[in-house]
């Protein structure tokens, strides 16, 4: 974590060779810092905060993970393996998300939309 924010305030004048393995070993770390399931979850916040500061996102950014929710449900789904992005959430909107003839979108959310 430190060394993350140590990077940021370098800049972009840290991108000589000897740079550039540094901040790929860093973003490695970050990473797994941030899917690690026995780190609290501020610091896992934390890291992939960094991580998107210093340009990196999870190849499996996108990925979807099998619940096991029949039992309380009735039910199984599955669920995004992060919280949305700024970039998911990006992607959304420009894809048209939020035309109200989606077929997600309730009557209800439909008037909450219209209101904006």
């Amino acid at each position: 974590m430190v060394a993350g924010q140590a990077w940021l305030g370098f800049g972009p004048t840290a991108d000589l060779a000897s740079g550039r393995q540094l901040k790929e070993n860093l973003l490695d770390r970050l990473v797994s810092l941030m899917q690690n399931r026995d780190v609290p979850p501020r610091l896992c916040l934390d890291a992939g905060l960094i991580a998107a500061d210093l340009g990196e996102r999870p190849a499996d950014l996108d990925a979807w993970v099998p619940t096991d929710a029949r039992q309380k449900l009735g039910y199984d789904f599955k669920i995004g393996r992060y919280p949305v992005t700024n970039v998911q959430f990006r992607r959304f909107v420009e894809a048209g998300g939020y035309k109200t003839d989606q077929p997600w979108w309730t009557a209800e959310a439909i008037e909450e939309i219209e209101r904006w």
